[in-house]
């Protein structure tokens, strides 16, 4: 099952997420520890790590995906749950029925001669010339993969908010995807904590000045005179 609701990955959305695993993992150490020991250091909880699995679209989503934004608050009162081999078939549906139905039209326009005056039914089909490349499904995969590219690359903390929890300072670490369709693409995405800390200084004891050691030292002697002292 894929649940049609638009993760929030910092700036990027997908389409539609198909899984999501959070992992939390707490490193204990290998060395016996004393029992009763108040020990600090036997246990380290590493940093969260999370992979979100879903499916980016070549065309402009449904308007309903927005309200699926809202449902996402209320998700567990209220489930709104639709699977993507159905979205895409549907759309793929709409597609071939949509073009068969511009081609009728055309060809009877041909034959009244009134193609001239014929409106454009889809935005996302051809004019019906011919070697003409319609690139507007590619195109948006592209800048989707490339926005991906560019938060990663970025190195900016993303806030990730997933159906179970909503995490902060996370980065991705890894991005795979993987296009079987010219209408859709499976993505991968691996993001993982960054612990953040803060470093402060404490003022030391104010020690006065201490005085300069000269070494030791010898009373100077009076100068005298030999003869005097004799007599």
């Amino acid at each position: 099952m894929i649940e049609v609701t638009s993760r929030k990955i910092g700036t990027f959305r997908l389409d539609a997420t198909e899984q999501e695993n959070n992992k939390s993992t707490l490193r204990t150490t290998k060395n016996p520890i004393e029992s009763g020991a108040n020990v600090a250091d036997h246990a380290v909880l590493e940093p969260k790590e999370i992979t979100i699995k879903g499916k980016i679209v070549a065309y402009e989503p449904p308007s309903f995906t927005q309200f699926d934004e809202i449902m996402q608050v209320v998700r567990f009162n209220l489930p709104y749950i639709k699977t993507a081999h159905r979205f895409t078939q549907k759309a793929y549906k709409l597609y071939n029925n949509v073009k068969h139905i511009k081609n009728e039209v055309m060809r009877y326009a041909r034959i009244f001669g009134v193609d001239k005056k014929i409106r454009e039914i889809a935005p996302f089909l051809t004019d019906g010339k011919e070697n003409k490349d319609n690139s507007t499904a590619k195109n948006r995969l592209q800048s989707l993969y490339e926005k991906l590219l560019e938060v990663q690359k970025s190195g900016e903390f993303l806030i990730v908010t997933t159906g179970l929890k909503t995490y902060r300072n996370m980065l991705i670490t890894s991005i795979e995807v993987t296009t079987e369709s010219d209408l859709y693409a499976d993505v991968t995405l691996t993001l993982e904590e960054v612990f953040i800390v803060e470093t402060k200084t404490a003022k030391g004891l104010n020690v006065g000045k201490r005085g300069v050691n000269l070494g030791k030292t010898e009373p100077k002697l009076k100068k005298s005179s030999l003869l005097k002292d004799i007599f």
